[in-house]
């Protein structure tokens, strides 16, 4: 720890290393016998963040554990800003808290890009992730507005409406100009509410969670994770001198520098997979499974945020697939007749 701190504090000339158990007793710092006690009393999992530096951030009965968010984590390519001319749509997810305190929520926005497949679903592509402790309601409808300067082909934006987030729309529902372009952009409004705004856009959709919506959530993203029809970012670990290294030996492509707000995109996405790994499902009194983290100390936000996402999403998808199944279906014809 002392030689972490030193790193923390910007020394340089000195690393830390996590070691396997393999090299401590390779090295004579203990005996094979102790580990072999130690496992007997331990799950596997956590006998591999103990002893064999795997850091999983799993919990035992995961929901999402580890082998399978971390197959999904091949996002390379992600996104501060929509590309020029691009016709892609996005979908944006914000899961809301504003409490300033040290243990308190983080509100996350989510932005994923919607690239369609053959099947009539979408690739959901989680090009940005950004977390926000102890904002208010006004500033992060700012960061909403200031998202979707960034991603103009954005068709719906996913609002945890629990809460302080019933009064979100308030802070939305008047026109907006971008301090850095001086352009003015239309109120936003709830889609599910009519409206006497003049010129409201009706792009905030609401999310009031229940337990069948949670079950639903959780269910749309089982099903994304196993299908492999999510990408999130690469682990961070790919990110070496602030440059995604290469794929192989055989890849001898050259990555630019990435600035702090996409190296920062690749550190979210570690914080989502482990919370991801967190998310447990418990039985209620009600026989309903309830699914919440495994300890009331572990944060939540990022999963919450993409599974509302997610979850909207796989409405889309159902949306899509029956207009290409009506669009396929063969063709009948024939002549009416009466028959005597």
């Amino acid at each position: 720890m002392k030689i972490l701190k030193r790193m923390a504090a910007g020394e340089e000339g000195i690393f830390a290393w996590a070691m396997c158990y393999e090299e401590a007793i390779r090295a004579g710092l203990s005996k094979r016998a102790f580990f072999d006690d130690q496992r007997l009393g331990m799950t596997d999992e956590k006998f591999a963040m103990e002893y064999e530096s795997k850091f999983l951030g799993a919990a035992e009965g995961a929901v999402f554990p580890f082998d399978l968010t971390d197959r999904c984590r091949t996002l390379r390519d992600i996104e501060i800003a929509q590309p020029a001319k691009s016709n892609v749509e996005y979908v944006m997810s914000l899961d809301i808290a504003t409490s300033s305190a040290s243990n308190a929520d983080n509100a996350v926005l989510t932005t994923i890009k919607l690239v369609e497949l053959d099947n009539g679903g979408y690739m959901k592509q989680v090009v940005r992730i950004q977390s926000f402790h102890g904002k208010r309601l006004d500033a992060l409808a700012t960061e909403v507005r200031k998202n979707l300067v960034r991603f103009p082909n954005t068709i719906k934006v996913i609002v945890d409406m629990r809460g302080l987030g019933d009064a979100f729309p308030q802070f939305m529902n008047k026109p907006w100009t971008d301090p850095e372009t001086g352009k003015e952009y239309p109120p936003l409004v709830r889609d599910d509410e009519p409206t006497h705004i003049d010129n409201a856009v009706p792009l905030l959709h609401p999310f009031i969670a229940s337990n069948l919506l949670n079950q639903q959530m959780v269910s749309a993203t089982t099903i994304a994770l196993e299908q492999e029809s999510i990408q999130l970012p690469i682990n961070s670990r790919y990110i070496i001198d602030g440059k995604i290294a290469a794929r192989d030996d055989d890849d001898d492509s050259e990555h630019r520098r990435l600035t702090k707000q996409e190296l920062a995109v690749f550190i979210e996405a570690d914080a989502l997979q482990i919370e991801m790994g967190n998310i447990v499902g418990r039985q209620g009194a009600n026989g309903n499974v309830l699914f919440d983290s495994l300890k009331s100390s572990q944060h939540k936000d990022r999963v919450s945020s993409l599974m509302m996402a997610i979850h909207y999403i796989s409405g889309l998808e159902e949306v899509r697939k029956n207009k290409l199944m009506r669009g396929n279906a063969p063709m009948v014809m024939g002549i009416v007749s009466t028959v005597y």
